[in-house]
């Protein structure tokens, strides 16, 4: 090991964060219902942020298990 970080076996991390992240909005726009102009910026923003933590834990996760086959 040359004491880079493994980031392929912190997968579960992103994928949860982006998980909760995404539940989060969800339920805030439900409770909220329509949203002013800054605020469906911010939204918006938390979406594609949650959207993109979802797949980075998704990728990692497969190197991950694709790495333990070896």
């Amino acid at each position: 090991m040359n004491g880079s970080p493994d980031y392929a076996e912190h997968w579960w991390e992103f994928l949860a964060g982006g998980s909760a992240l995404l539940f989060g909005i969800v339920v805030t726009t439900s409770i909220i219902g329509d949203l002013g102009e800054g605020a469906w910026l911010l939204m918006v923003v938390l979406l594609l942020g949650a959207v993109l933590a979802i797949g980075t834990g998704l990728s990692l996760g497969a190197a991950h298990l694709a790495g333990r086959r070896h």
